[in-house]
């Protein structure tokens, strides 16, 4: 299963142009507004907006030789360390030339989706000699109806590129032997090649680069552990394995239910099982909203739909398997253990139509500190969907004396267009870069340079105090001015903590929600102690209040006007934002 790629450069660019033309069928009409616009759950940018925004804290940073991985533009004037949020420096690298950071977003995006689908088609041929089915395989590592639903917030998830190459470089790195335990390097530059891919698939997503983590670890021992199964006691050793799984569930019962041990949401975001079979909520063909929403499973992190195509031809390939037996590689059966093993990764909490029926082993990892860190069960899908058709592909081609010869010839080109017709997502709403450039220009030639808007939240993944306006960040990107709050991936409690013991800042909190849910009772707005506003002032160091569209005249509107209004000394409006310029106190 070690075999050099053969393929020629023909095929190479046949595949080329075939993901690519994929990712303008999929994304369209994202290629007719290639500069102007990126995709977004949101008008103003929703969660995309971060990626940008990167790119540009990351540029801004380097021209002043500053730490790349700690920003105040938010959450100032603390600021917050950018080392575990969604930072993805790898885009943030390619950005560097481009002044257009939205061209940059999306034209790295698209070479990634390619080379996710040529590296995955490189890899099947180190496996397997079948081109078509190794079209397959690029197809669905790279067009995935997971990836397509996370196309929607997540980014860095469709960063993929790096995962097939690594494993053939690691595939090309080591040498096992039946005398020697440990596994022997055998080539120093795929090793290397593995240290600098690696790397790269870190500053990509850590989410991935953790996956390799167990991806290496297991293709490591994985020998050693065969051979030991081989030679014990069939019984015994099939009964050790369901120890494993029955100690597994038993464990986990006990950390979740007794010791209550924080698993950070992890088995609220494990997808329910029944979902490697129902079409995403974003699919093109079909309505399945409804059926997420009875389950309690309708967020962008459980949709990992396989494919009907892919599940029918694992079950034909099961079959041949099984009247079929012959010995396998041991390659051929570390693919099979890896697969399983990160399927129990998505799914570690085995739901079936909403209710829970067992913990499988690796719902243990979630109690571990740090590592339970990788908290969203879902995102294991990626590997999933590079491992299942590399192992159906190596079946296809094992058994091909079986098979009728017109129908080995038609299986790949048939699948591939059913999986197409299957994974193809509904129309996807876009963000355009200007959509509120009239309003940050104009702050922009206002004079000082930080904002306290209106509204003012807090948020990283597992906290928020209010809603932050993302948009703002994006605002940032033109007026280059500093604000309070905002959203990162990770905030330390240092951060929360300075903010939410000023009563003003936990003031705003609750009048902005006022302000926004019209079924409250609306209170009038109360005067507060001079003296708090003056430390907020001096604390937080404002130039600037805007209260955009949503709030004016609002309770929190006229909370402000009541309390900063000896502070102010100038007030303007555009476009129903209105800006009050301060003066220290």
């Amino acid at each position: 299963m070690n075999n050099r790629n053969t393929l020629n450069w023909k095929w190479i660019l046949l595949a080329t142009i075939l993901y690519a033309l994929v990712f303008v069928v999929y994304t369209y009409p994202l290629i007719t507004q290639f500069t102007t616009h990126f995709i977004a759950d949101k008008p103003r940018g929703g969660d995309p907006a971060q990626y940008t925004w990167n790119s540009y804290v990351f540029k801004q940073n380097l021209m002043a030789f500053r730490n790349l991985f700690y920003s105040d533009y938010t959450f100032y004037p603390l600021g917050t360390n950018l080392l575990f949020h969604t930072y993805t420096p790898l885009i943030s690298i390619f950005s560097l030339p481009f002044s257009n950071l939205f061209l940059a977003l999306n034209l790295f995006t698209f070479l990634q989706f390619v080379l996710s689908g040529l590296g995955a088609l490189f890899l099947s041929q180190r496996l397997f000699k079948n081109y078509s089915w190794g079209l397959v395989v690029g197809f669905v590592f790279a067009f995935s109806a997971y990836k397509m639903m996370h196309l929607l917030g997540h980014y860095h998830l469709m960063l993929t590129a790096t995962i097939p190459f690594y494993i053939m470089a690691l595939m090309d790195t080591f040498s096992f032997s039946e005398k020697a335990k440990i596994p022997r390097i055998i080539n120093w530059k795929s090793f290397s090649y593995t240290a600098v891919l690696f790397m790269l698939t870190f500053l990509s997503d850590y989410y991935a680069a953790f996956y390799l983590i167990f991806f290496t670890g297991f293709y490591l021992i994985f020998p050693y552990f065969r051979n030991l199964f081989l030679k014990t006691n069939k019984l015994v050793a099939w009964a050790c394995i369901f120890m494993v799984f029955l100690g597994g569930h038993y464990l986990a019962s006990f950390f979740h239910f007794s010791y209550k041990v924080y698993d950070k949401g992890a088995f609220w975001w494990a997808p329910d099982v029944s979902l490697f079979f129902v079409p995403s909520y974003n699919s093109k063909w079909f309505t399945t909203e409804s059926y997420y929403n009875s389950i309690g499973e309708a967020n962008i992190e459980t949709p990992i739909f396989l494919g009907w195509t892919l599940a029918l031809l694992s079950i034909f390939m099961m079959y041949l398997w099984l009247k079929h037996k012959e010995n396998k590689s041991s390659g051929f059966y570390f693919f099979v253990f890896i697969l399983l093993f990160f399927v129990g990764m998505t799914t570690p909490d085995f739901k079936l139509m909403g209710v829970h029926w067992f913990y499988l082993p690796t719902a243990n990892y979630h109690f571990i500190p740090f590592l339970n860190n990788i908290r969203i069960p879902g995102r294991a899908a990626m590997m999933v969907f590079l491992l299942l058709p590399i192992v159906l592909g190596y079946l296809l081609t094992s058994y091909k004396s079986f098979i009728n010869p017109v129908l080995y010839k038609w299986i790949p080109i048939v699948a591939l267009v059913l999986l197409f017709l299957e994974y193809w997502p509904k129309t996807y709403q876009t963000a355009y870069k200007d959509v509120n450039i009239e309003v940050a220009t104009w702050l922009k030639a206002k004079p000082g340079n930080v904002i306290f808007a209106l509204p003012l939240g807090l948020e990283d993944g597992f906290i928020h105090y209010d809603k932050p306006d993302v948009g703002l960040m994006t605002d940032q990107m033109t007026h280059g001015k500093k604000i309070l709050g905002g959203y990162a991936s990770r905030v330390h409690d240092d951060v929360f903590a300075y903010y939410n013991t000023d009563s003003i800042c936990q003031t705003m909190y609750l009048l902005q929600k006022e302000s926004r849910d019209t079924s409250l009772s609306q209170r009038e707005a109360y005067k507060v102690d001079p003296e708090l506003i003056k430390k907020f002032l001096l604390k937080f160091k404002p130039d600037l209040i805007l209260v955009q569209p949503t709030y004016k005249n609002k309770i929190a509107h006229h909370f402000v006007k009541l309390n900063f209004g000896p502070y102010i000394v100038s007030e303007d409006s555009l476009n129903d934002n209105v800006l009050y310029t301060l003066k220290r106190p």
